[in-house]
This record gives C-alpha cells, structure tokens and sequence, in this order.
C-alpha cells in the first residue's frame, strides 16, 4: 500500500476529511488534540468531584463511629461507676487482686 493510501486512511480514522492539504491536517490534529486535552480535563475534574464525595462519607462515617465509641465507653464507665457504688468491698478486692497480677506480670518481665 502507498503511503499516500496510508495518509488516507489515517486521516478518516482521525476524523478528517479525504482530501486535505498538509497544513488542513495540521489543524485537524490541532482541533482533535484541544479535544482530547478538554475530554481528560473533564474527566480529571470528575475524578475529582468523585474523591471529594468519598472523602466526606468516609470522614462522616469516622465521625458517627467515633461518636458511638464514646457513647459506648461512657455507658460502661457508668455502669462500673454504678457497681463500685453497689458492691464497694468487692471492687476493693477486685482492684488489690489486679494490681497483684499486675505487679507480678511486671516483676517478671523486668527480671528476663
């Protein structure tokens, strides 16, 4: 095949016209080219708009997450607050207990 068949057919798979001089091909491609320069621009742009959206779902999820954690703790901190009120000797005895293990647990590992 010639070249010139071979402009042809880059030419009508670029869109351009069959018989087009060498500067009409020029600014075709140049036409062409803004084309696909605005084409990634907007889809950058929806990449972007995509990745904002998600940014602000995740870090509204953190949130209510975050906000049930501290619900949460506040409940336990209550309800231990409520047993200690309850039961006063055994949360002594709990608490010498705990810090026994506590003491022994360290005491070994200093020693290693």
């Amino acid at each position: 095949m010639s070249s010139a068949g071979n402009r042809g057919h880059f030419e009508e798979r670029m869109g351009f016209p069959e018989r087009m001089g060498p500067s009409g091909v020029l600014e075709g491609a140049k036409e062409r080219a803004k084309d696909i320069a605005s084409s990634a621009s907007d889809l950058a742009s929806q990449a972007k708009d995509k990745a904002q959206e998600f940014a602000s779902s995740a870090a509204c999820q953190a949130q209510q997450t975050a906000s049930q954690i501290a619900s949460q703790a506040e409940n336990v901190l209550d309800n231990l607050e409520s047993y200690v009120r309850r039961h006063p000797l055994a949360s002594i005895a709990c608490t010498l207990v705990c810090g026994m293990i506590l003491g022994s647990l360290l005491l070994r590992v200093t020693k290693d």
